[in-house]
């Protein structure tokens, strides 16, 4: 599967929602649970906690027969159907991640064969945008990546919501 049509016939609409749930159920977990203590979380903090809040949404709400949470190689991974590997990330709005690459991100991201992960299974990153400020999504997408070229992106919001207005694409 390494096409967007491939991707979308394997994985219906039904567990793109769940992700999309997941990721704008953890982003609003941070808004409401740290306001107080915001000030003192600098933006890898926040971006970790939401993400941590965003796999405990999954975990409970979304996992079934057919979407397993698995944690392999320091990663807090989802694979659907043993078809694809779904790991949320904090995106930019070029859809790039801010992270210093470390050598396992970037075996990650090229499709590289990982200890604990199935190689043959294509792993795609949901991605949010965060508005500018930190305080909204501006967006969710599915990613592909094969080594640091994006080879498709899905979003997932519908094209006529007002968030997508903030993010423009080079």
């Amino acid at each position: 599967m390494t096409t967007e049509e491939q991707f979308l016939s394997a994985v219906p609409s039904e567990v793109l929602l769940k992700l999309r749930t997941a990721t704008e159920g953890g982003f609003g977990d941070y808004a409401r649970s740290y306001s107080m203590v915001a000030d003192a979380h600098n933006s890898r903090v926040v971006a970790n906690i939401i993400n941590c809040h965003m796999v405990d949404r999954l975990k409970k709400d979304g996992c079934d027969e057919d979407l397993v949470f698995c944690a392999a190689n320091h990663r807090d991974l989802f694979v659907y159907q043993n078809k694809v590997i779904f790991i949320f990330k904090k995106l930019d709005e070029k859809l790039k991640s801010r992270n210093y690459p470390t050598q396992a991100s970037r075996r990650f991201n090229a499709q590289e064969p990982l200890r604990g992960i199935p190689a043959a299974l294509p792993r795609v990153e949901i991605g949010y945008v965060p508005d500018p400020a930190g305080a909204a999504i501006n967006g969710i997408f599915a990613v592909y990546r094969s080594g640091n070229i994006i080879e498709w992106s899905h979003d997932l919001y519908d094209s006529h919501d007002p968030r997508q207005r903030d993010i423009k694409f080079a």
